[in-house]
């Protein structure tokens, strides 16, 4: 078969739909209006073997049967009515207006869905047909507004969703895509990761055990809730409790590079250094100018005991953000490892100059206290631990640290 240029969920205007559908007499409508979203457009240069032989009712049985599973998953009963289409090379959720309203429809090509369904997984057809029901559902047919991202990715979500209720892994949900090449569709849609990631939201959300009424789809709407979900986990002092928080707010948007750094830096607090490689190294590919996630990455590195490439990592984080009193605390760490004191005194000094924070105010003169103790300066080490321990005087390493320097 000769690989295909496609564009899954393509919402086109069915120019020329009344001229090829032969629907009842009961449909009337004037003046004729008519919307259709395609999963795959006219364009496709795969044409299936004649299916002039397949009988009407048995197709019309068949999509009934998907249909009512994938309604049967959220409680809706099935209105929709549907038209087997042998060579038409796609399926389509299409509303036609009638003198009282509008008919939704289905409308579909058994032959070349199964034929697509066996260099997918057994799972495409279900997805291709949830996903032409989420237009309907989501009110994408009754818009006429045409294809835009958004549309396609709501879409995709409730396959997703659908997909993860009926029995189908992540994996398997997401290859209903697998066909696309990594850069097809015009810019109107969605590109393949994209969607990958709008199908693993709705199989996320269904895994959770939410209905679909919960189910968020748009992307700046996701974007809203897991800053919402972010703000939470950071005020929380519970690990636990942030964990699933910060979890819960990544499942919802994935590229969120400061969502995926805090939660790098939470498996740092609890040692799983696993994930913390793994969420910090995605953070400053996702937003690889900002300072502060430089600066979690240089956490890790920290963590790792790799102090070269923690220092390189504290470079950038400063390049990008100069103001980042921690980061030269972290500098002064290394500079006082190599017996460098005047560099991590210097780090030091530039880390108060910039006003931080009690708490962080207090670990720069505890800092400073060890490299006054190392050089043997001790009434200078005493005094700038005291002035840790007014900073922070519920801190329980600085009251740990009172045998040392008082």
């Amino acid at each position: 078969m000769r690989r295909l240029i496609l564009v899954p969920a393509a919402c086109l205007l069915a120019l020329s739909l009344s001229a090829q559908l032969k629907f009842s007499n009961e449909i009337r409508y004037n003046p004729p209006r008519y919307f259709a979203c395609n999963f795959f457009t006219s364009s496709a240069n795969y044409v299936p073997a004649s299916a002039a032989n397949v009988s009407e009712e048995t197709e019309m049985k068949w999509m009934d049967g998907i249909v009512n599973d994938i309604l049967a998953v959220v409680g809706l009963q099935n209105r929709l009515k549907l038209y087997s289409f042998p060579g038409s090379n796609n399926c389509s959720a299409v509303c036609l207006e009638n003198e009282v309203g509008s008919d939704r429809y289905i409308v579909f090509d058994r032959f070349f869905l199964e034929q697509y369904e066996k260099s997918t997984n057994r799972w495409f057809i279900t997805g291709v047909v949830a996903h032409e029901l989420g237009h309907h559902l989501n009110g994408h047919t009754l818009s006429g507004y045409g294809s835009r991202p958004d549309k396609e990715l709501e879409a995709d979500a409730f396959a997703g969703f659908i997909m993860q209720k009926l029995g189908a892994s992540r994996d398997e949900a997401k290859l209903m895509f697998s066909f696309l090449g990594e850069n097809d569709g015009p810019p109107t849609h969605p590109l393949r990761a994209q969607r990958y990631l709008a199908i693993e939201r709705g199989w996320n959300v269904a895994a959770n055990k939410s209905g679909y009424a919960n189910l968020i789809f748009n992307e700046a709407d996701d974007g809203r809730m897991a800053e919402r979900i972010f703000f939470d986990a950071q005020v929380q002092t519970n690990h636990q409790k942030k964990r699933e928080l910060l979890e819960k707010a990544q499942q919802l948007y994935p590229k969120h590079a400061g969502i995926n750094s805090e939660l790098g830096v939470l498996y740092l607090t609890l040692n799983d250094q696993g994930r913390a490689n793994f969420y910090t190294k995605i953070a400053v590919d996702q937003a690889p100018k900002v300072g502060w996630i430089w600066l979690n990455r240089a956490k890790y590195y920290q963590s790792a005991g790799n102090p070269q490439a923690e220092y390189d990592c504290l470079d950038s984080a400063l390049k990008y953000k100069a103001i980042q009193p921690e980061a030269y605390l972290m500098r002064a760490d290394l500079f006082a490892t190599e017996k460098q004191y005047s560099l991590a005194l210097e780090n030091i000094s530039i880390g108060l100059a910039m006003g931080p924070e009690r708490e962080l105010a207090a670990r720069l003169y505890l800092q400073k206290a060890s490299i006054q103790k190392a050089q043997g300066l001790g009434n200078e080490a005493k005094q700038s631990y005291r002035i840790a321990k007014a900073l922070d005087p519920s801190n329980p390493v600085i009251s740990l640290m009172s045998t040392v320097y008082e």
